[in-house]
């Protein structure tokens, strides 16, 4: 079989005793033309396709119809650039500034109004008014599921916790015997756990009162205060 390149320089001629010295490729093209719509319809060749030879004979109109291109139009040929103001529906009403344009959506608009943050903690002043969500930076402070604590994260649009998710702050009620914080992770409602050691960080001082030492607590809940360490500190701030 001839393995010779034909002129297109892409396929091979392929044929059984083959005696040319020209191989013309006789396959169509077949490539999108530059106008995106039509396909070149000419025998393969190498290098880059021409360009659509089509023409309209109709008027191209901008959005607005105030700029007009005349025939004839190649085909692939992007309505004209207009310089009047944009005179399509627009969600707010605010003065237009921007100019006609061919893409579907309107640029935002950037006149600036005052909106209240999506937490409700203030009212933000100056703001674009495109801007669907305004963030005051302010902590949530709405009540968690829990019934205790407060949302800590800053101010947020959505939900404070997902619906299988538990508040993991600590329980701030004190311990009756030594008065730190329980410390506890949340439980709602529910006793705060019992026979459990105050880990809170104090400061004691010797029986002379020279010596000052940070220590552990160590008080027990419903117990005793047996895990104290009273041989060098014990007079607690």
């Amino acid at each position: 079989r001839c393995n010779k390149k034909k002129l297109c320089l892409k396929h091979r001629c392929n044929e059984l005793c083959c005696d040319r010295d020209i191989h013309v490729c006789e396959i169509v093209c077949g490539k999108p033309l530059n106008c995106g719509v039509h396909q070149c319809e000419e025998l393969c060749h190498k290098g880059f396709c021409r360009k659509c030879p089509v023409n309209s004979y109709d008027e191209l109109t901008c959005h607005c119809g105030q700029t007009i291109l005349q025939p004839p139009i190649a085909c692939g040929t992007q309505p004209p650039a207009c310089n009047y103001k944009c005179n399509r529906t627009h969600t707010c009403d605010h003065p237009v500034y921007h100019s006609c344009h061919n893409e579907s959506e309107c640029p935002p608009c950037t006149h600036l109004v005052s909106k209240m943050c999506v937490g409700e903690h203030t009212l933000r002043n100056s703001v674009p008014c495109h801007l669907k969500e305004v963030l005051c930076g302010q902590p949530c402070g709405k009540p968690l599921p829990c019934g205790v604590h407060t949302c800590q994260r800053a101010c947020h649009s959505g939900p404070c916790q997902l619906v299988d998710q538990k508040c993991t702050q600590r329980c701030t009620i004190k311990r009756r015997e030594c008065g730190h914080p329980c410390n506890a992770i949340c439980h709602g409602y529910e006793p705060c756990p019992v026979k459990t050691t105050c880990r809170e960080t104090i400061k004691s001082r010797c029986p002379c009162g020279r010596l000052v030492k940070d220590i552990v607590c160590n008080a027990k809940s419903n117990e005793s205060n047996e895990g104290r360490d009273d041989n060098d500190l014990t007079q607690s701030l």
